[in-house]
């Protein structure tokens, strides 16, 4: 059984596949780029229309939805984003309904947002003073366009454009520096860092901060080098606050496994790509608790003009995180939609000719305290 175990360690030992590191490099960037590209063609168009079921039922509640979007973009940036909701939720334990539905057209004009309601509907049975309050609010907001500051929309989309520079640079040439050449499962690999004119470079273009990373480039095969990075300490600093996350990659063929941290929160994300389908699945726990959890599949049918995706969720919510109702059972959510996207052009979007501030929906004549009053 020895001389066994030793003959095996041996021919592990003769597999052993070198590379030079910069063979191993382009190898393990070819890889990162290839799964980049292959599923930028998701947000690749600039127009695009998606319609969802969603639907859950069990002992707890009903469920049936659909939501369509639609969003469109001129060549100044300039944005329309359509949301059509149509709803009927049954708590059975509180044996309380709502059906509901609406259209907001979101206007997004040179660095201002506008939103409009329509179309609003909404049954929480009859005579619930809940519903006619809502009713008497909205009917006096219908077809108007409100104008607001939105400095929480223009943190996530920052965060995107964040997140989308640190992948390029992560995948381009010459970003990562050899430390030593070590072994890893059998494997030949490389213990890498980032280069220090590169972090600056990240710091000096984004809110992100990496303070520490510890990477290997794991020689799989002649063609084949996994990317697993064992700790990366990012820092994102926006002007209001600062947080700090721990982060775990593994990237190595059609898969990725991601895993962010921050003091008791956790956020894994697994990441696999075949040819006709990528699997997603994102969970979230909480002094190791999971409160949600999406298990995503996604299938590409590409056109000359267009692509279309199905997308499939399967989402779990803990009752620690679903306060508004009486629920002991996590709650199960099936989600399926289809996405299409058009590489086309649209008129130019335009301000709106007249709107109200935000703020007056509370201070002056057209504000909830007045028609409230009035009626």
């Amino acid at each position: 059984m020895f001389l066994l175990l030793i003959s095996w360690c041996s021919l592990h030992n003769d597999e052993k596949i070198f590379l030079s590191f910069e063979e191993t490099e382009n190898i393990a960037l070819e890889n990162i780029n290839f799964l980049l590209n292959e599923n930028n063609s998701f947000f690749q168009f600039q127009n695009y229309s998606t319609k969802c079921d969603i639907n859950s039922d069990d002992e707890n509640m009903k469920l049936i939805s659909d939501i369509s979007f639609s969003g469109f973009l001129d060549m100044q940036k300039n944005k329309v984003l359509d949301i059509l909701p149509k709803i009927y939720f049954f708590d059975k334990k509180k044996a309380t309904e709502i059906t509901t539905s609406w259209l907001i057209q979101n206007l997004y004009y040179k660095n201002q947002y506008y939103t409009k309601f329509s179309w609003f509907s909404i049954d929480m049975w009859k005579w619930n003073y809940e519903s006619n309050l809502r009713y008497m609010i909205i009917n006096n907001l219908t077809d108007k366009r409100i104008k607001y500051d939105s400095i929480k929309f223009d943190n996530v989309r920052k965060k995107q454009e964040d997140i989308k520079f640190l992948l390029n640079t992560l995948s381009s040439s010459s970003t990562f520096e050899n430390i030593e050449q070590v072994s890893y499962e059998w494997n030949n690999a490389y213990k890498v860092t980032i280069k220090d004119n590169i972090l600056d470079f990240i710091k000096e273009q984004t809110n992100i901060e990496i303070s520490d990373f510890d990477g290997l480039f794991i020689i799989r095969s002649d063609n084949q080098v996994d990317l697993r990075i064992n700790n990366m300490d990012v820092i994102y600093k926006n002007g209001l606050w600062t947080k700090e996350f721990m982060v775990n990659w593994i990237i190595w063929e059609d898969n990725w496994i991601l895993n962010f941290s921050r003091n008791n929160e956790n956020i894994e994300v697994s990441f696999e790509m075949h040819r006709k389908y990528t699997k997603i699945n994102i969970s979230k726990s909480i002094n190791f608790n999971q409160i949600w959890n999406f298990s995503t599949n996604l299938s590409k049918i590409q056109k000359e003009n267009s692509n279309k995706f199905n997308l499939k969720w399967d989402v779990q919510i803990s009752p620690i995180v679903i306060y508004w109702s009486d629920l002991e059972k996590e709650l199960k959510i099936n989600i399926k939609c289809l996405y299409e996207n058009f590489n086309w052009n649209i008129f130019d979007i335009k301000e709106p000719d007249s709107y109200i501030l935000l703020e007056q929906i509370l201070w002056d004549e057209f504000s909830i305290k007045n028609f409230i009053w009035d009626k």
